[in-house]
């Protein structure tokens, strides 16, 4: 008889003690989805608190709930990101994933994420796009970098490391010393604690990017350029163009119609119009880099014009003082 009464108080620490590890677990699933959907993880407590099941069904019908909330919450967060990418998507950029690439909780409390963007299909010419809880604030920068290196959470606020290229770098290989650049939310507007690095900006006294006079003499005697000087100054603001991924400036160097030539195939671009709308096929990898690392004195000139690289790009000089692109070999 006294063996039967001391199983009640067994059975019951047993029911108390599964109950009891079934609220933990709702607790546990709304923590762990409070940064994208808080809202929604409120409801979801509400349900497990209120719920009016009998006690013997008390952990099934809790696990039920759990796992209805972390389904709702996984599409609601899935939702608003979907919203995000498709707003990226439709500036012309690309991302690489299905989350952002951090994301912080601000000294409000608001959460912060950053997307990297990328235009084209060469991994160059990159932003930051910043939302404040799911709503679009803006870019990092008013014109694209070249190539970012890291996105990284740090503290409150979002760290971007950008490479530093020198005027003679190529994309590949930038050789200035990196810059780490943290954006916070102040209360109104995306904040950077430093400015932007200077790109380009270290090679005016290299005697290789120095018009010499035999060069200027052979620009003008072979390939009939009538103001070398001009033509070099317009070189450079093309490969300043190029590596800003300034569609719209490059084109205006094209000297139309243009002859492209991929893989034997021959393509006449008729306008700068028809080459913003083909740039990504065009202007490749390879034909940026060759731009981007050509000095002034190592140009190969002959009577078809200047060329670029190992003959990525053809100039000349086409209705103005300034160079004219006139031919690409992506």
């Amino acid at each position: 008889m006294n063996k039967h009464f001391s199983l009640i108080p067994l059975i019951g620490i047993v029911l108390l003690t599964v109950a009891g590890c079934a609220t933990s677990l709702n607790g546990n699933g709304a923590n762990n989805n409070q940064v994208t959907n808080s809202t929604s993880n409120a409801t979801d407590a509400n349900a497990v608190s209120n719920s009016t099941t009998p006690t013997s069904n008390t952990a099934s019908n809790t696990g039920n709930t759990v796992k209805s909330a972390s389904v709702a919450n996984r599409t609601a967060s899935q939702s608003n990101y979907t919203s995000e990418i498709a707003l990226i998507k439709g500036k012309g950029y690309s991302v690489n994933g299905t989350t952002p690439n951090a994301m912080v909780k601000t000294s409000s409390g608001a959460t912060l994420s950053a997307w990297m963007g990328v235009s084209g299909t060469d991994g160059y010419n990159q932003f930051i796009f910043f939302f404040l809880n799911g709503k679009y604030l803006g870019t990092d920068t008013a014109k694209p970098s070249v190539e970012i290196t890291s996105v990284k959470a740090a503290e409150n606020g979002i760290a971007v490391t950008y490479p530093v290229y020198k005027k003679n770098d190529s994309f590949a290989n930038p050789t200035g010393a990196p810059v780490t650049i943290t954006y916070t939310w102040n209360g109104s507007k995306v904040v950077p604690n430093k400015p932007y690095p200077k790109q380009f900006q270290s090679s005016n006294n290299s005697s290789n990017n120095q018009l010499s006079a035999s060069l200027a003499a052979k620009m003008k005697n072979v390939a009939g350029i009538s103001d070398p000087a001009a033509f070099v100054q317009g070189f450079n603001q093309l490969k300043t163009d190029v590596a800003q991924g300034n569609k719209a400036g490059v084109a205006a160097f094209g000297a139309y119609p243009m002859n492209v030539n991929t893989d034997g195939k021959k393509q006449s671009i008729a306008n700068a119009q028809a080459f913003v709308q083909n740039y990504d096929a065009i202007m490749t990898r390879k034909v940026k880099s060759a731009i981007t690392a050509q000095q002034i004195n190592q140009l190969f000139v002959n009577d078809e014009g200047v060329m670029v690289g190992n003959g990525e790009v053809w100039l000349t000089q086409h209705d103005s003082s300034k160079c004219s692109i006139y031919a690409i070999n992506p």
